[in-house]
């Protein structure tokens, strides 16, 4: 099979393991950017990372959609989502809803931060653009009630 890569590294189905590339597509490890679209079983596993990664599994998400095998959210150490009930009804989190439990919401750890080693962010529907109006707004608004 070929590799079935688009433009900007896409997978759209094939082997991509191809051109004997490790599982994460890097040739040895290094950070990777992958841009997966639609995927209804696992595309990466557990087994193929490295002490210390972090995966942002990030948007356009449905029922179904799947691109991180569960273990991999067992076993990182933090569990990042931006809505628990979203990303259990839509993100990663509907194929491992007993995780919910673990999960930590974005403005959660934003208030209490604490250093991990491997990370998952499952984020579903809150653009880069929404986080920063609403940075924005509060910043304003604790302006304001000095």
């Amino acid at each position: 099979m070929g590799s079935g890569r688009g433009e900007g590294g896409e997978v759209r189905g094939g082997d991509w393991r191809d051109g004997g590339e490790d599982a994460c597509g890097s040739g040895g490890g290094d950070a990777v950017d992958r841009h997966v679209h639609g995927l209804r079983k696992p595309l990466l596993f557990a087994r193929d990372l490295q002490a210390g990664t972090h995966i942002s599994a990030v948007g356009a998400d449905s029922v179904g959609k799947q691109e991180l095998d569960p273990e991999i959210l067992r076993h990182a150490d933090l569990l990042l989502v931006d809505s628990v009930a979203q990303c259990e009804r839509l993100g990663e989190l509907q194929h491992a809803r007993e995780l919910g439990e673990k999960a930590v919401e974005i403005g959660s750890f934003c208030e209490r931060p604490r250093a991990v080693q491997s990370s998952v962010a499952d984020l579903t529907g809150l653009g880069v653009e929404d986080l920063f109006i609403a940075e924005m707004v509060y910043d304003a608004g604790t302006a304001l009630s000095c």
